[in-house]
């Protein structure tokens, strides 16, 4: 091997590493990002489980709402954000069905899922 084909592989082989390590510390910041993101949504939806009549958490409950709906990919209709700030969040469960998060309304229709 000649010394430029040399140098030209060190350099090579020392941006490929950089390269690397730039990409694992971005999934690593996306990914703690994410579960920064996932723990707001958990927030609100503890929120919205509040009684709204005892607990007077309008703003709240107003935040909650826009805070799932950043977060979602699937925003709640204007009929369902009503319902959810009036009406105490019920049926919720995170460990209902692996792999998804969903909403229901006092009588259980679903008012929004979406894939964790």
């Amino acid at each position: 091997m000649r010394f430029n084909e040399v140098i030209t592989a060190a350099i090579v082989g020392g941006i490929a590493g950089f390269l690397t390590s730039l990409s694992t510390e971005a999934i690593k910041y996306y990914s703690k990002n994410r579960e920064l993101d996932i723990e707001l949504v958990k927030i609100g939806v503890s929120i919205l489980r509040a009684d709204p009549k005892e607990t007077q958490t309008e703003g709240a409950r107003e935040w909650a709402v826009d805070t799932i709906n950043f977060f979602s990919p699937i925003k709640f209709s204007p009929e369902a954000k009503t319902e959810l700030l009036k009406n105490q969040l019920r049926g919720f469960d995170y460990g209902y069905e692996p792999g998804y998060d969903c909403t229901f309304d006092n009588e259980g229709r679903p008012l929004g899922c979406r894939v964790r």
